[in-house]
């Protein structure tokens, strides 16, 4: 009777134990999400170094590490039209340590129009940080001067014009296209991985045009080395007041390209939210400021709510348009 005692004894006390530990453990989950970050955090650009997503998550790096404690690393993985790094990110776990700046391309356009293993329902955003225009830019001896002329002159002269972009699937790819088959015009258009890739190429002569963001033309303008034909903006840029827009030249054109942040869906909340904080503090920094504004890259910050509401149009809008 003693020994079935004893037993029965030793069993409830096992069985509290093993209870404790189960309760530490569903503890340890909110208490580590509540510690974050613990360790470096990995932001995956889906394009080659030197364009705009890059460029702003290296301006970002040294504020966000400053805030968040941790050191903060930009990992370049282009490829796919931007669907290489989106689904890299969907590999790691969904515990804020690993995030992805996603543009309108791999995030709007490149999962509607192939089977790239995702969609936007896979990610949660942290915030929207730029928005910028696209421009049309040849060398800076070409005869061309405007808009209207490029487009002439590929006209008479069917798949002859080559024009670089930074990728197949992705908004600058599509808005030439659209725009060459409202002219009935033949492009041969030619995609890259990146914009930076497409800024080579016009550099080494191997394209005659490129159209791409404001940001990754300016630079080659502002030297003399490009001629900006027209930007796609509603109002002139500050970046390039001299040039006029699309819609200035005759075509009614406007867009642009967004670049957020995003995490796995599944990352717990309170780790977006000081992502997000992260974000929104960084970029009330002088610093930070001045180092958007040389780069010339526009400030258009969206909180992570706000981004999800336009995401979500967006992709609606594409999905209808794209898919016809």
């Amino acid at each position: 009777m003693k020994k079935s005692l004893s037993l029965i004894a030793l069993v409830v006390v096992v069985a509290m134990a093993l209870s404790g530990c189960s309760g530490s453990k569903e503890k340890a989950a909110p208490d580590k999400a509540a510690q974050f970050p613990t360790a470096p955090v990995s932001i995956t650009i889906p394009y080659a170094a030197g364009g705009a997503a890059d460029l702003m998550a290296r301006v970002l790096e040294p504020s966000l590490a400053k805030r968040l404690g941790q050191p903060v690393v930009v990992v370049n993985k282009p490829g796919g039209s931007g669907a290489v790094a989106m689904l890299d990110t969907l590999k790691a776990k969904a515990d804020g340590y690993t995030l992805v700046v996603a543009s309108t391309g791999p995030g709007s356009i490149t999962p509607i129009l192939n089977n790239a293993g995702y969609t936007n329902q896979n990610f949660v955003p942290v915030a929207q940080v730029l928005d910028i225009p696209l421009g049309l830019c040849v060398p800076n001896d070409s005869p061309l001067k405007t808009v209207a002329e490029f487009f002439a002159y590929a006209k008479n002269n069917p798949n002859k014009v080559r024009v670089g972009t930074p990728g197949a699937t992705l908004s600058q790819h599509i808005t030439i296209q659209q725009m060459a088959d409202e002219r009935g015009v033949r492009l041969n258009l030619v995609p890259f991985n990146g914009g930076a890739e497409s800024v080579t190429a016009l550099l080494g002569g191997n394209v005659d045009a490129i159209f791409n963001v404001l940001t990754e033309l300016t630079p080659h303008v502002k030297s003399g080395k490009f001629r900006l034909l027209g930007v796609t903006s509603a109002q002139r840029s500050s970046f390039a007041p001299d040039t006029p827009t699309f819609k200035e030249q005759g075509i009614d054109v406007v867009r642009g390209v967004w670049y957020s942040i995003l995490a796995p869906k599944g990352t717990p909340p309170e780790v977006l939210k000081k992502l997000e904080g992260a974000v929104q503090e960084s970029l009330k920094e002088d610093t930070v400021k001045q180092n958007f504004e040389k780069a010339s890259l526009p400030l258009s910050y969206l909180s992570g709510e706000e981004f999800a509401q336009k995401w979500a149009k967006e992709y609606e809008t594409n999905t209808k348009t794209l898919k016809k």
